[in-house]
Formats: C-alpha cells, structure tokens, sequence
C-alpha cells in the first residue's frame, strides 16, 4: 500500500501464479492484502474463509491444502493485483463552507460462513446535492464453533458499534447523526428490548450496542441494498471494482430521508428468541399481622418504636441508642410514618415499585381527581383546587387511605376514643383534615353501634307496658245494685238525723233527697 498524489493505492506482493505449498505463506499473502481502513474488505475475506477451512481440515503447517482450496487461491492471487488500479481517496470530509450538515450511515450484515459492517459519511450541500464516500468497513468470519444466524447479525451489528464509535471520534460528529442499518428483524427487536430480559451472550452484546448507537436509531433495509451483504459473502476483486453498491452506498442514500426504507412492518408478530424464561409463582397475599393483634393505634406506634429502637441497637453497635424507659418524639413519628407508609402499600401497591412511592406509575380511579405527589418521606399526598396561599404545598395535602387496611381502621376506631365518642360529623371533620379516606362516612356510622359507650349513651328509655287489673275489679257482679247490697244498709239508719239521711245524692247538679229515699222498697 502506498500514498500517491493525495490518494492510497495497493499493490500485492509477490508473484500471483506461485502456489503456496504450505499454509504459513496462505498467511502471509493474506496478512498483505489487508488494508488498515478495510477499503476492500469483501474481496480480503475470501482468503481469510479460506484459511479458516484449512483450519478445520486439520492440516499441519507444512502440508499442501488439497487441489480444490489450492485453485480458490491462485484465483484469488491472481485477482488481487487488479485492486492496485483503484486509487482511495484520502480527504473524506470535505471544506465547512459548502456543507449543510453530515451523517453516518452504518449497515450491517451476516451470512453463515462470515459477517461485516461497512460505514458510509453522507454530506449534504448548500447547492442540494449529496455525496456519500466510504469512510472504513471490516469482515470476520464466523466462529468455528457453529452459531446461529441472528447471533451471527447481533455480532456484526457490534462490529457495526465500534467502527462508528471510531469514526464519530474522529470526524468529531454527534451520535444523533448516526443511522444504523441492518436487514435482520430479530436483531432490531433485540436491540428494542431491555438486555435484562435476554440470555447471556444476547444480553451482554445488546448492552454494549445499545450503549453506543439505542436502538431508535436503528433500522431496517433488505439484503439486496445493503453494502454489507457483499463483505460477509466475499466478491473477487474485478467484481468489486465494479460495484457500485459498495464504493457509494444503496442509491436511495442520495435522495431524501422521505425515500429511504420505511420502517419495518409486520403482519403478525415476530417470535423473538433468546429470551430469558420467567417463571412466575403465585402466592397468596401476605399482609402485616402486627396491626391486628392491637385495638389501639397510639399503643401500636409506640410497639413499633421499641421494635426499630432494638433493631438500631442490634445492627448498629457503635451507635447505639440510649436504652431509656421511655421513647422520644422522634421514634415515635417516625414510627407512626412507617406505619402509614406500610398501609398505602397494602391498600394502593400499584403507586409503590420496589418498596417506594412512585407518582409516574399508574394512578387508580380513587385518586385520579386529586393531585397525587410523593413527600420527602417518602409518603403519598394528595391535593385538590383549594390551597392556602400562606401554606406549603405539604400542608395543604392529606394522605389518602383505604378501608381495605386494617389499620385505617384501627386508626379511626383510635381517633373515635381520642375524641371521646364524638358524632359522625365531628369525626369525619377531623380526619378530613389529615387524611383522605373514601367511604369513610358510612364506616363512623356503624362504628357507634359497636362501641359499648355509645350504645349505653345514646339507648332509648323504655316505656312501661300496663299492668293487670286485680281480681277484684275484674270479678262479674250478678246483682245490679251489688255496690249497695254490699252496703247493706238498714232501715234504722234511714231515720231522720242518721248519717245515710243527711247525705245527699249529687245528679246533674242538681239537689236530691236523702240518699236513702227511695231505698226502702228495694231492700228485702
């Protein structure tokens, strides 16, 4: 290879009709024909497919390959020299004051015996016209432990990385200039895919793709216009002079973004291999039993202090805490936010990812009205229209709860004690200033029923049923005039100046005779 006139041109050495009698002068000829910017990279990996055969054979260095690898070489020593006629020019980025702006175009490729990637630089005008110049490529053969052909295009689409990575670090070009290319579907679902969901040779090449080209950039074109294709199937040098295709890219490359390859679509799915299989175990709900074990909430908080102060203590040692008889302000409020930080897990586990809040995630149709953010601790608050202009956003939020968690309930059952056994009205309004709990109402409704003082507080006096009459005065009289049989007045008592004679009989307000006037008769 030598440098004429502002231009690289290569020469082969040695004599094309000599034939190698042993696989250390194969080598040789083919390291020589190897350009450092892989210029011409599909006519270089038919001898290096051919050495890697006379590797599988099994053949020693000194031995003479059989007669039908040693004809594939004397074609391809006679051929190379032709290549000395193609002059490369050296300036591929041309003066500042003529271009609009530049990108990179990479395309990728692999067949089952070889795979390469070639980058394009393709510049832009200020006349409207476009020019696309091979800037570097590379060709490797497959491995020689048999892989599969979408592993084999994820391995040119790495190679494909780290050519553009050298050649953005030179040009001094942006990653937002960069589009890659390959005619593999699977490989762009790969690269669409977090590599924590694929196996570990997939994973460990996607991530090291995705971390220079993501996978937006990446698209879709069809073997036949892909400049790659002729670096991982090999074409003899006279053939390569020739192409077009692999000197200036597809045609489509000089035309407008609005001709390229559109997008690829599929009718159906596509079945995307080499993902992890998960296996996902159903279990029934565990929820907290501590809170159920309790019938007051304070006596709950302070429980779960002495809980995490021994906790500290035991992991901690050198920063142990004072081992008093009675707990702090601050265990206990941070006792208490644990304790409703656990119930908006149990009752809302969708607004929580990996134990913290999270606002971005999906909202449920309870809290959907409110505005929903995330304290400092840690805590879900929600607020509506109203706020005070004088108050902090934080004091003008509640925490919302749910019945679904016992210890929302044990909590109003503790603020209905607190408050001594107030109504529903006086209690709904005093947890509506902290808190946010939906069917709240009708929950203090049948609270007072099961509350012992309040049943005793609010019972009705009863109203005395009528008792029986005695036997006396319900005893059938045969006699119409019983009263007075039972009397049993005598005619003596009759005469004038007795008592009987003296009382007088009131009817109608007017006045009678003698009350025994008109007796006598009727006596026996």
């Amino acid at each position: 290879m030598a440098r004429r006139h502002g231009r690289f041109s290569c020469s082969s050495a040695g004599s094309g009709s000599r034939t190698p009698s042993h696989q250390t002068q194969l080598g040789i000829r083919c390291s020589q024909g190897v350009r450092r910017l892989g210029t011409f990279s599909p006519s270089i990996v038919i001898a290096k497919l051919l050495l890697q055969k006379l590797w599988k054979l099994g053949l020693d260095w000194d031995e003479v390959p059989p007669d039908g690898l040693a004809d594939i070489w004397k074609d391809w020593l006679r051929d190379i020299p032709s290549l000395a006629r193609y002059p490369v020019k050296r300036r591929v980025v041309p003066h500042d004051d003529e271009v609009v702006f530049q990108q990179v175009h990479a395309f990728a490729d692999a067949s089952t015996e070889a795979y390469g990637a070639v980058v394009y630089l393709r510049t832009v005008y200020r006349d409207t016209s476009v020019s696309t110049v091979l800037i570097t490529s590379k060709a490797r053969v497959a491995p020689v432990k048999p892989l599969t052909v979408p592993r084999l295009e994820l391995l040119a689409a790495y190679l494909l990385t780290r050519l553009v990575q050298s050649v953005i670090t030179d040009l001094r070009l942006s990653m937002q200039d960069v589009y890659a290319w390959t005619d593999s579907s699977i490989v762009l679902a790969w690269l669409r895919k977090s590599s924590a969901n694929l196996k570990v040779f997939v994973a460990n090449r996607v991530r090291a793709t995705q971390e220079v080209i993501p996978g937006k950039s990446w698209r879709h074109v069809r073997s036949a216009e892909s400049p790659a294709d002729l670096a991982s199937r090999g074409m003899s040098p006279p053939e390569l002079l020739l192409s077009t295709l692999w000197w200036e890219g597809p045609p489509w490359l000089k035309s407008s973004p609005s001709e390229w390859p559109p997008p690829l679509t599929s009718p159906t799915p596509i079945e995307v291999p080499e993902l992890k299989h998960v296996a996902y175990v159903t279990s029934p709900e565990v929820t907290w039993e501590l809170w159920k074990k309790y019938s007051s909430f304070d006596r709950l908080i302070r429980i779960v202090a002495w809980l995490r102060r021994f906790t500290h203590n035991t992991r901690q040692i050198k920063e142990r805490l004072e081992l008093a008889k009675t707990l702090t302000a601050e265990e206990l409020a941070e006792s208490r936010l644990k304790l409703l930080i656990l119930s908006q897990q149990e009752s809302y586990p969708e607004l929580f990812f990996e134990g913290h809040a999270d606002q971005s995630k999906t909202i449920p149709s309870c809290l959907a009205r409110f505005n929903v953010s995330v304290d400092q601790n840690g805590l879900i608050k929600v607020s509506g229209r109203v706020r005070n202009p004088n108050a902090t956003r934080e004091a003008c939020s509640v925490i919302p709860l749910s019945l679904k968690s016992n210890l929302c309930k044990l909590l109003i059952t503790t603020s209905h004690y607190t408050l001594s056994h107030p109504g529903v009205s006086i209690l709904l309004s005093v947890l509506a200033e902290a808190y946010y709990i939906p069917g709240v109402r009708n929950h203090i409704k049948l609270l007072s029923p099961s509350c012992t003082f309040c049943r005793r507080v609010n019972a009705k006096a009863a109203n005395q049923k009528m008792g029986l009459s005695s036997q006396s005065r319900v005893r059938r009289q045969l006699h119409p005039f019983a009263p007075l049989v039972l009397t049993s007045p005598d005619r003596s008592s009759c005469a004038e100046g007795s008592p009987l004679q003296r009382q007088e009989v009131q009817k109608n307000g007017e006045q009678a005779g003698p009350a025994c006037r008109g007796l006598a008769h009727l006596l026996p």
